[in-house]
C-alpha cells in the first residue's frame, strides 16, 4: 500500500517541481510550496493561476473547491477511530490525504502505523518536489517551457482510468467545455471555479438521475 502511494505521489512531486522551475522559482520557494501546502492538486492549480496574476477571492475558492473533500474526511475519521485521541487527530490532520483516509478507515494501519505513513507519504512528497525542481536546472533553457506540459498530462493519465460512469464522464466533459470557453473567450481568471462547480454539478445531477 505505501509503494503504491509512493509510486503515484513522487512523479507527481517531481512534475510539480520542474513547473515551479520553469516559472523561474528559486529552489526555497518551491521547498516552501510542498511544505505549507501539501496538496498536488492545489499546487498544480496555484501555479497554473500565478501565471494569471489572480485576485486573493479566485485563490480562495479554488483551493476550497480542490479540497471540500476533506471538511468530510475529518468527521467520519473521527466516527471510525473514536479511540484515537483528540490532540493526535489535530496534529494529523495536516498529514491526512485520500490515501492515508483510505488506509485509516479500512482498518489497515493502527494509530502508529497511521502517523509513519503520514509523514513517510509526506517525506516522499518533498523529495520528489527537489528532484523536479533540481532536475529542472539540468534543461536546456529552450525546453522549460515544455516543462509546462509534464504536469498536466500527469494528472491527465492519472485522471483517465477512473472516467467509468456516466457521471464522471459528464463531470469532467462539462469541466473541460467550461475551461476551453472560459480559455478561448479569455474569462477572468475565475472561470476556473466555474469550470470545476460547474463539473462537479453537472456529474451530482447525473449521478442522482441514474440512481433514480
Amino acid at each position: 500500500m505505501m509503494a503504491a502511494a509512493l509510486f503515484g505521489y513522487i512523479p507527481a512531486a517531481i512534475a510539480i517541481g520542474a513547473l515551479a522551475a520553469s516559472l523561474h522559482w528559486s529552489l526555497t520557494l518551491i521547498l516552501g510550496l510542498s511544505l505549507v501546502i501539501y496538496s498536488g492538486a492545489l499546487q498544480s492549480a496555484l501555479l497554473g493561476l500565478m501565471v494569471l496574476n489572480p485576485s486573493f477571492a479566485v485563490v480562495f475558492f479554488v483551493s476550497l473547491a480542490l479540497n471540500l473533500r476533506h471538511m468530510l474526511y475529518g468527521p467520519h475519521l473521527q466516527a471510525e477511530r473514536p479511540q484515537w485521541p483528540r490532540w493526535y487527530r489535530w496534529v494529523m490532520s495536516y498529514f491526512l490525504t485520500d490515501e492515508l483516509y483510505a488506509a485509516a478507515i479500512s482498518g489497515q494501519v493502527s494509530q502508529r502505523g497511521f502517523f509513519g505513513l503520514g509523514l513517510i507519504l509526506y517525506g516522499g512528497w518533498i523529495f520528489g518536489t527537489v528532484v523536479g525542481a533540481l532536475g529542472a536546472r539540468l534543461v536546456p533553457n529552450g525546453l522549460l517551457p515544455a516543462l509546462g506540459l509534464a504536469l498536466p498530462a500527469l494528472f491527465l493519465a492519472l485522471l483517465i482510468p477512473h472516467i467509468k460512469a456516466r457521471a464522471d464522464i459528464f463531470a469532467a466533459g462539462t469541466a473541460l467545455v467550461v475551461a476551453l470557453i472560459g480559455r478561448v473567450l479569455h474569462w477572468p481568471e475565475a472561470y476556473a471555479v466555474i469550470a470545476i462547480a460547474g463539473g462537479a454539478t453537472m456529474g451530482w445531477f447525473r449521478q442522482r438521475r441514474e440512481d433514480g
